[in-house]
């Protein structure tokens, strides 16, 4: 027996026909690690209106992860930042540091708003020669002048946006060819986006279960690189000490080039064609999908019967969860939720809502956190077996 479940701002996109339209409230705050695949398609998606790209034979492998965590730092939340991302900067191809990106889901935009530095260290001995010479930085905090846009709402076709977010980081740098020992620099950089919604139409992906069901979807064109700049004691860096570290005042790192595929009810792209540096979008460098929600049409097992279950909302905050089954009816139902140790919290019998819906009341006494919803129909059979996120 298999099933599908989706939230309920995925219901409109199950069964639209035309171009969608993503609101704020359909992109959910992310609250965890996100699973990601890398796929080998034969040939790249052909991008424009009213189309319909099939990636559903293609299987993933080399598993990867898109990052989140909720953000609790007062000097983060208090400017609405609702979760961090860790990630790295680059000085070169061999060098890099690590920071987090502060991101603000809000009824405008998702916006990277916030830098977090982590206190580090490195030895610079590739560069200098010498294993006593030192990049070192202290645990910073910004809130930047002007925002990334990651998405601008309402997203839909002809959408664009454009954004240049400045950012700093200091450090303190110790080489002593250059008489140099603990002096100020500072690392700049501009990070240049722009992003214009280009195509839209249904795309299926593979998933463990088979090829997902057709998403409504829009095609997201992404151009984003950074600007470096570099300086010494409050002074632009002198060129000898930037040629020892293989970089230059004015050069380009970090280009992204890529088509993302957004659907509605995820945080995430759906599928992800990546172009490296290439700004022809010409060479596809690699493609990507990601595994946050997928669902599948499946087959229920009594009768042979399709049929497909929609859960929502989730995550919930309110004190019931929704279950429609669509292509089947199920009378008499009861439902069993547990925790995730696998610890019985609460079981009853479900509801009937409009003669469609099921409904699944929450007892006031369940806590916030991840639980599993099965619901079974009349002969015990399990129709349903989902985990949903309590958020009261």
């Amino acid at each position: 027996m298999k099933k599908i479940t989706l939230p309920l701002f995925l219901l409109t996109s199950f069964f639209s026909y035309g171009q969608i339209t993503i609101q704020s409230t359909d992109v959910p705050i992310p609250t965890d690690d996100y699973p990601t695949l890398s796929i080998t398609p034969t040939s790249t998606a052909t991008i424009g209106t009213n189309q319909i790209w099939d990636f559903g034979s293609f299987v993933g492998s080399n598993p990867g992860v898109l990052n989140y965590a909720i953000e609790t730092d007062p000097f983060f939340t208090s400017q609405g930042v609702d979760v961090f991302s860790n990630t790295s900067k680059a000085f070169n191809a061999d060098f890099s540091y690590d920071i987090a990106y502060e991101y603000d889901f809000n009824t405008n935009a998702v916006d990277d708003k916030g830098m977090y530095v982590y206190e580090q260290a490195y030895e610079l001995s590739t560069f200098t020669g010498s294993n006593l010479d030192s990049l070192v930085m202290a645990e910073q905090k910004y809130i930047l002048p002007i925002a990334r846009t990651y998405m601008k709402f309402p997203m839909t076709m002809g959408t664009a946006w454009n954004t240049i977010s400045a950012r700093s980081v200091d450090f303190k740098l110790t080489v002593a060819a250059a008489s140099l020992s603990n002096t100020p620099a500072q690392h700049r950089f501009n990070i240049v986006r722009s992003d214009s919604i280009v195509g839209w139409g249904k795309l299926s992906v593979h998933t463990g279960s088979g090829a997902s069901v057709q998403y409504d979807v829009l095609v997201d064109k992404l151009a984003q690189y950074a600007v470096d700049s570099f300086y010494l004691a409050g002074s632009p860096a002198p060129t000898s000490l930037l040629a020892a570290f293989g970089v230059t005042q004015g050069q380009m790192t970090d280009k992204q080039y890529a088509y993302h595929f957004y659907r509605k009810g995820a945080t995430n792209y759906l599928m992800r064609l990546w172009y490296s540096d290439d700004n022809t979008y010409t060479n596809l460098a690699g493609a990507f999908i990601a595994g946050d929600g997928l669902t599948t049409v499946g087959i229920g097992e009594k009768n042979q019967v399709n049929y497909a279950s929609v859960l929502f909302p989730n995550p919930t905050n309110r004190d019931e969860i929704n279950i429609q089954i669509l292509g089947k009816q199920f009378l008499n139902t009861t439902f069993t939720i547990s925790d995730i140790t696998g610890k019985l919290v609460s079981t009853g019998t479900t509801l009937t809502r409009n003669g469609e819906s099921l409904v699944v009341m929450l007892d006031p006494s369940i806590s916030n956190g991840q639980y599993f919803v099965k619901i079974n129909d009349l002969d015990g059979n399990m129709i349903v077996n989902e985990k949903v996120q309590i958020n009261r």
